[in-house]
Parts: structure tokens; C-alpha cells; sequence
């Protein structure tokens, strides 16, 4: 009688290793599920840089932050604190910042929110300023649309209205309603 404790506590052994191991791999193919559908993310960037290029090879714009992540389960992208450096024609940049950024599955619309600010090149003594809570920019049809109040602040004048609509390409723009326009003496 006294081998054959032996005998049962390895039988009893066995059998929990086989149900605990039962239980991992029961367990390990449940999260892996879970993973797939939306837990983390493919990339994450800390303190980021990105020079994106044109088709002819020039710099398109820059985007610099310090959290650029793909959204858990989607093929989006989200962004805090994104600042654009996007150059005009004569190399100069305009800064654009906002609080939030994000970006859509096919890459053709990004969203920009809180405290959103783009600035015209600062070597112009005075440049163009425009200010907003949420500007939606449309990088292949070269547009961008604000929904709600903007400030649009240029030498001499300051615009405010409700509704924008830019049109990158030709740098025309149009306030949809409650447009109301102050002129300011230029500082000499």
C-alpha cells in the first residue's frame, strides 16, 4: 500500500497538468481572438517624424507628434498633438496644429480637432492666421472644411464666420454664414 500512493499522486499529477495545459490553450486561442478583433494596435510611434513625399519627390508635407497609433481593430489612425508643416510654393511652411488628429481607413480624409490653428509661413511679417475647433482636410481633392466658428486672421482684416470651405489649389476660400469682417490698421 505504500508504493502505491506513488502511483495516484503521479495519475493525479498527470491529470492536472493535462487540464491546466487543457486550460492555457483554451484560454491563449480566446485572447488571440480578442486581439484580432480590436485590442492593439499594428504601429505605434512615440516622437514622431514623417516626411511624406509628393509624386514628383518634393516634400509634400511633414507631421511631426508625439503619438501616432493605429486604431485597435480599424485600419485608422489616430494622432495627439499632430503639427503639419506643409510647404507653398516658394518652399516657405505653414504650420498647422491641433489637439487631435485622425486619419481614415483610405487615407483620403483627416480630421483635426481641438484648438485647431494653422499659421502662414512665418517669415511673412505678418502672416495669415486661421483658427477653429475642427478642420476636415481632403489631401487628394486638395480641400478642407470646417463645420463650426472660424477666425481667419490676415493683415488688415479679421474674418469670422461659421462654415469653411478651402480649396488648397487655388487658396480660395469661402465662409458659409454669420460672416462678420473687421478691418485692422496695419502696425507700421
Amino acid at each position: 500500500m505504500n508504493g502505491n500512493w506513488r502511483v495516484y499522486l503521479t495519475i493525479a499529477l498527470l491529470l492536472g497538468a493535462l487540464i491546466s495545459g487543457w486550460s492555457v490553450w483554451r484560454n491563449h486561442a480566446a485572447l488571440t481572438e480578442q486581439a484580432d478583433t480590436g485590442g492593439r494596435s499594428d504601429f505605434v510611434l512615440h516622437d514622431y517624424e514623417i516626411i511624406a513625399l509628393d509624386k514628383d519627390g518634393k516634400e509634400a508635407f511633414t507631421l511631426l507628434g508625439p503619438l501616432l497609433r493605429e486604431t485597435p481593430g480599424k485600419k485608422t489612425m489616430e494622432m495627439q498633438a499632430p503639427l503639419f508643416l506643409i510647404p507653398d510654393p516658394k518652399g516657405l511652411h505653414w504650420t498647422v496644429q491641433s489637439r487631435r488628429g485622425w486619419v481614415s481607413e483610405d487615407r483620403e480624409h483627416i480630421r483635426l480637432t481641438g484648438n485647431v490653428r494653422a499659421i502662414g509661413p512665418r517669415n511673412v511679417p505678418q502672416p495669415a492666421k486661421i483658427a477653429t475647433q475642427q478642420l476636415n482636410v481632403y489631401p487628394k481633392t486638395k480641400r478642407a472644411a470646417a463645420p463650426g466658428a472660424v477666425t481667419i486672421t490676415q493683415p488688415g482684416s479679421i474674418l469670422r464666420g461659421h462654415g469653411l470651405v478651402v480649396n488648397l489649389a487655388n487658396k480660395q476660400y469661402e465662409l458659409k454664414s454669420q460672416v462678420r469682417a473687421r478691418y485692422v490698421r496695419s502696425p507700421r
